[in-house]
């Protein structure tokens, strides 16, 4: 008797298949350790599968997640994460008042940002170049008491980078505080 090979078809099923399974096993694993200071979890699922649905993702949910938490928290290539910049603005802010104004935009700020950097490199359009520009803009904006209009000013290049109408390489520390003068001697 005779066994022929599988064909390359129901090889890639089964691989595909496999693949899946062991995805909603890290998934699983995930969401119980899901961090309480980061927002939903589904958000990013739901992100992630539309990608995978476009086919321009490769990385595994796991991974996508890492990716999500290193953003928020930091990491120790950049340890200051959102969460820790967004409690460095809020701290800056005199009342109670504007700090509840700014608290769902910083945080949506971050959400849209977080969604598009954390995709892979070659599709997303915001980089860590331009997320450690913002971290350093937003701890000037917080020094000089510029925190809603820095919010404002990079939500609209955020939009503007996700719709194409700007480019990542406009995105540079001076366009948000140009450098100091100092006097020559």
């Amino acid at each position: 008797m005779l066994i022929y090979p599988a064909s390359k078809t129901s090889n890639i099923i089964s691989i595909v298949v496999c693949c899946l399974l062991l995805t909603s096993c890290a998934t699983r694993v995930s969401e119980r350790s899901w961090p309480s200071d980061l927002p939903d979890r589904q958000i990013f699922v739901d992100s992630y599968q539309i990608t995978l649905a476009e086919g321009s993702t490769t990385n595994a949910i796991s991974n996508h997640l890492v990716w999500i938490k290193r953003f928020y928290h930091g990491s120790i290539i950049y340890p200051m994460g959102w969460n820790r910049m967004t409690a460095t603005l809020l701290d800056s802010v005199a009342t109670a008042q504007e700090r509840n104004n700014i608290k769902p935009r910083i945080a949506k700020l971050g959400l849209d940002i977080c969604l598009e950097w954390s995709k892979n490199n070659s599709l997303r359009k915001i980089d860590s170049a331009a997320v450690a520009t913002w971290g350093n803009a937003l701890r000037k904006a917080a020094k000089r008491g510029e925190q809603s209009n820095f919010i404002n000013t990079v939500q609209a290049d955020v939009d503007s980078l996700l719709n194409g109408t700007l480019s990542l390489d406009a995105i540079h520390e001076e366009r948000y505080y140009p450098p100091d003068d100092y006097d020559d001697f």
